[in-house]
């Protein structure tokens, strides 16, 4: 008989076990999924900042080569 309350002890115990480790499991995975919502937000801006020095680069090439023209035709 008291080995019979020692296993149902033990499984109890383990039991417990399991569900803490589904838990920090559980914590582990949300964790995660925030850093990885913050990544996908920085890359989101770091894409709007290349976005935006393609068009400065852009609209400087533009302009030197009106600058250019006007020193060529002497404007």
């Amino acid at each position: 008989m008291a080995n019979m309350e020692f296993l149902v002890t033990d499984i109890r115990e383990n039991v417990e076990l399991i569900k803490e480790k589904q838990e920090i499991q559980r914590l582990d995975h949300d964790a995660i999924n925030e850093k990885v919502e913050i990544v996908r937000d920085r890359v989101k801006v770091f894409k709007e900042h290349i976005e935006w020095a393609e068009r400065c680069d852009s609209e400087l090439e533009e302009t030197e080569i009106r600058a250019d023209d006007q020193r060529k035709t002497g404007d």
